[in-house]
């Protein structure tokens, strides 16, 4: 744990740290609070974990242990039950990003809103959720639902692609982001896990532009900000002004990328033809130039 918490950033699972603190009993409501305990006992046994092992486990514990809940008419649930959940399908779903806890929370969510419980904090996770989602209809209709609250502005979605491994584009300035295909399956390609905001990519790039060796390698490389609540356009907007050679964009979906077992940032995947070939993890002090040289030796680079 020591090493993933040095070397790289956890983004993708921005605000659940904060809701794991919950305490159980200002959730639990009169039949699933030892299924939410059970629930956070999975999520702390799976601390440093890759994002793909502890998605597949933070799924099956709730997909388990909520079966009877979920099963339920939400009109029928005690609203201590209907808030835990609420906020046991979104921690899931933070995790997942599958369209089944997406809709978990949107059945709690809406008799939520029909009892008048629906809290600043349940509404940014509703809409925090649909923005992983890609649901930016559905997130701006919130938005106007609730005005009294701020939360990131749902984009616009221009004409979309849907074929093959996808991101959103990243326009020079406003709020329209387009869904364009990448083209990563011919030849060799290194795909790099990274975001403005982590201190370990920049440090990546920074010596990346520096090292006229890492530069070459580095060429054929797709810079690529991971699935995230939050698309943060205006950073990453900045970051494509500065470094126009590699302008990053944001991945649409991670279940088109099955190889990539980690989306912490930065992670390199060397792939030849689209096969992943290699990988290098993380961004230590003292860097990881030969081990990305190696890497990209082996795919011809």
């Amino acid at each position: 744990m020591h090493r993933i918490q040095r070397q790289f950033c956890a983004l993708l699972l921005i605000g659940i740290g904060a809701l794991s603190a919950w305490p159980a009993h200002t959730l639990a409501g009169q039949t699933l609070d030892g299924r939410y305990d059970r629930f956070m006992e999975v999520h702390e046994q799976t601390r440093g974990q890759s994002t793909a092992e502890r998605a597949t486990a933070m799924s099956v514990a709730f997909d388990n242990g909520f079966a009877a809940a979920l099963a339920r008419d939400p009109a029928s649930m005690d609203s201590q039950d209907l808030a835990t959940l609420f906020n046991s399908a979104n921690i899931a779903h933070a995790y997942s990003i599958q369209a089944t806890h997406l809709q978990a929370m949107q059945r709690a969510f809406g008799e939520l809103q029909a009892r008048g419980l629906v809290e600043q904090r349940s509404f940014s996770d509703m809409h925090a959720a649909l923005m992983a989602s890609r649901q930016f209809e559905q997130a701006s209709a919130l938005e106007k639902e609730f005005p009294q609250w701020d939360v990131e502005t749902a984009p616009t979605l221009a004409a979309a692609s849907n074929s093959g491994k996808t991101a959103l584009a990243v326009p020079a300035s406003g709020t329209t982001v387009t869904r364009t295909p990448l083209d990563v399956d011919r030849g060799a390609r290194v795909v790099v896990i990274s975001h403005p905001l982590c201190h370990f990519s920049r440090n990546a790039m920074a010596a990346i532009e520096a090292d006229p060796a890492l530069s070459k390698a580095m060429a054929r490389s797709l810079w690529l900000a991971p699935v995230d609540r939050k698309l943060n356009l205006q950073i990453l907007q900045q970051w494509n002004r500065e470094h126009p050679e590699h302008p990053m964009v944001i991945a649409f979906d991670r279940a088109e990328w099955p190889d990539f077992d980690s989306w912490s940032t930065p992670t390199f995947y060397f792939l030849q033809d689209g096969k992943l070939v290699s990988t290098v993890e993380g961004w230590p002090s003292e860097g990881n130039r030969d081990q990305l040289l190696r890497a990209a030796a082996r795919v011809g680079l």
